[in-house]
């Protein structure tokens, strides 16, 4: 097999193309290599880079021609909390969200939320007891 970056031959194109290396490639699963030498070729012959886009397309059209229609009263239901979510919308930050405060302060700290400062310090507090329980009941096991 020549380089990717020669020119290939008409024939040998076709024979690319009838083998499905563009099918594989659409669908994902060409090899790295044949998916980098036929990006290479779709360069370098431009009716190759139409064939790419027209497989592309009918698998598209395919796709939306088998997919199940939802029923029509999911529809309704939809457009109307829709309608009733937009007229009492009021947007929220995402610092209200979660407690966070992303407002750049003047000093170099860390702002947390008062509610996580609590789990952090119950958290070091758990890890300090059972690596102090750790090391008591080693030492205790061992004789010392």
């Amino acid at each position: 097999m020549r380089s990717p970056e020669q020119h290939m031959t008409h024939a040998e194109l076709m024979e690319m193309v009838s083998e499905g290396v563009i099918e594989n490639y659409v669908f994902g699963f060409a090899t790295p290599e044949e998916a980098s030498h036929l990006r290479i070729q779709a360069n370098i012959h431009p009716w190759l880079q139409t064939e790419i886009e027209r497989v592309e397309l009918s698998l598209e059209q395919l796709a939306f021609a088998e997919a199940p229609l939802p029923p029509v009263h999911i529809k309704q239901q939809l457009m109307h909390r829709i309608y009733q979510e937009s007229s009492s919308y009021e947007p929220v930050t995402p610092a209200e969200d979660y407690g966070y405060d992303y407002a750049p302060t003047t000093n170099n700290h860390i702002t947390v939320d008062k509610n996580w400062r609590i789990v952090l310090i119950a958290l070091l507090t758990v890890i300090t007891l059972s690596f102090i329980a750790g090391v008591y009941f080693y030492f205790k096991s061992a004789g010392y």
